[in-house]
């Protein structure tokens, strides 16, 4: 279940990624070049996510860190269409890759608890589940964004795919309790 929930996590991930340059052309009337530019600052969020979110985590905990990550994840996701300007896309999609820079790695390292001799074939399951979910994403997206409702319609496929991921990685039993992650039983992130 944790690997599906995995998959079901970068179908909506690379959903949204792969639409979010014609949606800033139709909608902002960017030029290639200018969105090759929007792209870096929505990079900045994910580099300072690797700097800096190991702290945040440890400090709250991996299961409310998750847990919260994922359910703001939803809220942007199904807002961001909807935004005004350049300024706010570029806030938001900093704050979208902030998180997913925190729960990329709570996910990894937590998958890499199910088999301490097997971490290879964990991570390349992992892998797997990612390009097939980023194949699969970025078709279903393509349907959607040309005869559904654009952008919006995709938004709203990537938020319902981070609400349906976390309830599957809850159910896994993967999250540690409260207590577990206080006293350090789960690896860190």
């Amino acid at each position: 279940m944790a690997f599906l929930s995995y998959f079901i996590l970068q179908l909506g991930n690379f959903a949204a990624l792969s639409f979010v340059g014609t949606w800033l052309a139709d909608k902002f009337g960017l030029s290639i070049a200018s969105i090759g530019r929007e792209v870096l600052y929505f990079g900045l969020g994910n580099v300072l996510s690797s700097l800096f979110s190991s702290g945040l985590v440890q400090k709250i905990g991996v299961k409310r860190s998750y847990l919260i990550g994922s359910l703001v994840l939803v809220v942007l996701y199904t807002g961001l269409s909807f935004l005004p300007s350049m300024m706010a896309v570029r806030i938001t999609f900093f704050l979208i890759y902030f998180l997913g820079g925190m729960l990329f790695p709570i996910m990894m390292s937590l998958l890499q608890t199910l088999s301490v001799t097997a971490r290879g074939t964990i991570s390349s399951l992992a892998n797997s589940s990612m390009n097939f979910g980023a194949t699969i994403g970025a078709y279903v997206a393509g349907v959607l964004y040309a005869h559904v409702s654009g952008f919006m319609s995709v938004t709203l496929f990537a938020a319902l795919c981070f609400l349906i991921s976390m309830l599957l990685f809850l159910a896994s039993g993967l999250l540690p309790s409260r207590r577990q992650s206080d006293s350090g039983k789960v690896g860190t992130v």
